[in-house]
């Protein structure tokens, strides 16, 4: 006697369980795309904060910058940009140092910097010609810590009352004729009364005085 074996197909039950199992499948990958894609998203406004206070950072440190002229007895006199609250020795620094004429007894070199400040450093002979010129020898504002810090930063502040040619040159806008005028101004009419007084002097406008009102004293 033979026996026949058939295969049987697959049951409607089985089919319908594989056919969930992929449907399944298919709503996990969908469902972790997704959760990917709102990561990605989330993470974008950090970014853009991010990069607002970097922005603000690169804007603070323009703001905090000055800008001033140093002259006279320095190896390299021009314009330099500092960062605000710098000290008038590390100007002196960036302008490579002083030279072997400079004189800086008259000049407090730990006083802070402004903006638009001009800072003059004189030679040995003109401070010596100052010291003849008033009676005063230099430095002796300072002796014994008397220095305060309103001092005026070295010679930058000129009394235009008893300040010679060389000395009201060291003002910005002041050259040589300018500075006869007003020595003759003083010899015609006298000490300054206040530093408005200096307009009085010919070719010394509105425009000129802004640019030396804190620069000048007629005490």
């Amino acid at each position: 006697m033979k026996f026949t074996i058939k295969a049987r197909l697959p049951s409607k039950a089985i089919i319908g369980l594989i056919i969930l199992v992929i449907a399944l499948a298919l709503f996990l990958v969908k469902n972790q795309e997704k959760d990917d894609w709102i990561d990605i998203s989330n993470d974008d406004p950090i970014t853009d904060e991010q990069l607002e206070d970097s922005d603000s950072e690169d804007t603070a440190v323009i703001e905090e910058t000055i800008v001033v002229e140093l002259a006279g007895q320095v190896n390299n006199p021009s314009v330099y940009i500092l960062t605000k609250g710098s000290r008038v020795y590390q100007a002196i620094e960036l302008a490579g140092g002083l030279t072997e004429e400079a004189d800086t007894r008259n000049t407090n070199l730990a006083a802070y910097l402004q903006d638009e400040m001009k800072i003059y450093i004189p030679s040995k002979e003109e401070v010596e010609a100052m010291e003849e010129q008033t009676g005063t020898k230099a430095g002796s504002d300072y002796v014994g810590g008397s220095a305060t810090k309103n001092t005026s930063v070295q010679s930058n502040i000129v009394n235009i009352n008893t300040a010679n040619s060389t000395q009201l040159q060291q003002l910005r806008g002041v050259g040589p004729a300018t500075a006869d005028k007003i020595i003759e101004y003083r010899k015609e009419y006298g000490q300054f009364k206040s530093i408005e007084d200096i307009m009085n002097v010919s070719g010394i406008g509105e425009k000129t005085f802004e640019n030396l009102k804190n620069f000048i004293t007629v005490e």
